[in-house]
């Protein structure tokens, strides 16, 4: 104990080792959310948590509030690193009072639905015939939209300020799904028949607009839906090919693709979307009629809903708030 030498400990010191990142097994379920059958993914109680996105009465405009995503690390785990996806949301206090709405293209027209009492209003938009993709820029109010009968892609600003313009009007066939990127407002799209993934910037006037071909035959068939994750750089898409359907994950510059899902797992996947919250994708398949989830890796696959008759054909899938959507070709209907 009195031995003051001093260097050269490091040899007789215990080792350190490092420890992975973080994963969701060093967490405990938050109060309010519980395990998922067997899986280990935490989600809400509604009846514990009813007024879960509801920001707190003390939250004062200029200020920000943590909502939790469900996890509590668990004590004494002493792994660092990776934890940001299950941290707490840091949200801004609202400054007045916004209105929840839903997109739907309906052929001819596009229809916002106010979700607080459900009343439809068809947007004052220029005539169309065959819209199947659309897509909403928030920041800037401007709705995207695909019509399949002129091969164009548009859109239209609700602020009064621009008239309609056209993005793309050469060397489309079939886009049936489209992805706004709010970052880099870039918007990506799938292209069914040319079999490509694009992507074109929306915040210039340049001609082209600097359109790019992400992915193309070597990595495509049959595309369908798209799905971006601005904050991970991540792209998302389902692929109908005839024998070897996928949904399938890439960087937003189509480097890096990764299968994260093929057959029989998935037969005829059709929309795709991402619960920005949770960090999960969704989809729908309209061979087997469900539809499924997992994490962004693929890993944790569950079905959330199948062998039911609001999943007899399901095309789109979005999530908001807690709360699924989707609609049936068959039923002709929107679910949540």
């Amino acid at each position: 104990m009195d031995d003051e030498c001093i260097g050269g400990e490091e040899d007789f010191l215990p080792d350190l080792i490092p420890c992975p990142y973080a994963e969701v097994e060093d967490f405990e379920c938050d109060f309010g959310f519980e395990r998922k059958d067997n899986l280990p993914i935490c989600v809400r109680n509604k009846k514990v948590l009813p007024a879960y996105y509801d920001p707190p009465a003390t939250c004062r405009e200029g200020d920000f509030f943590n909502r939790t995503r469900g996890y509590r690390k668990i004590m004494d785990d002493e792994c660092i690193g990776g934890e940001e996806d299950f941290l707490p949301d840091l949200i801004p206090c609202p400054y007045a009072e916004v209105k929840d709405f839903l997109l739907v293209a309906q052929k001819s027209r596009i229809v916002r639905y106010d979700l607080s009492n459900l009343q439809p209003e068809t947007l004052p938009l220029p005539k169309m015939k065959n819209v199947v993709a659309l897509e909403f820029d928030v920041e800037n109010d401007c709705v995207y939209w695909a019509d399949i009968s002129n091969s164009s892609i548009q859109r239209q600003c609700l602020n009064g300020v621009k008239p309609v313009e056209t993005l793309v009007e050469v060397g489309l066939s079939s886009v049936e799904g489209m992805s706004f990127d709010w970052i880099t407002n870039m918007l990506y799209f799938v292209d069914g028949i040319r079999a490509r993934i694009e992507v074109i910037r929306t915040d210039i006037s340049n001609a082209g607009r600097m359109r790019r071909t992400i992915l193309d035959k070597k990595e495509l068939h049959k595309p369908r839906g798209i799905a971006v994750h601005p904050m991970k750089g991540y792209l998302f898409w389902t692929d109908w090919a005839v024998g070897q359907p996928s949904l399938s994950r890439a960087n937003t510059d189509g480097s890096h693709v990764k299968k994260l899902f093929a057959y029989p797992t998935v037969m005829w996947p059709n929309g795709v979307t991402i619960d920005f919250h949770t960090q999960r994708i969704y989809w729908v398949d309209a061979r087997d009629d469900y539809i499924g989830s997992s994490d962004l890796d693929g890993q944790h696959f569950f079905k959330v809903l199948s062998k039911d008759a609001r999943v007899a054909h399901p095309f789109a899938v979005a999530v908001f708030k807690g709360s699924m959507y989707w609609d049936d070709w068959k039923q002709a209907s929107i679910f949540v």
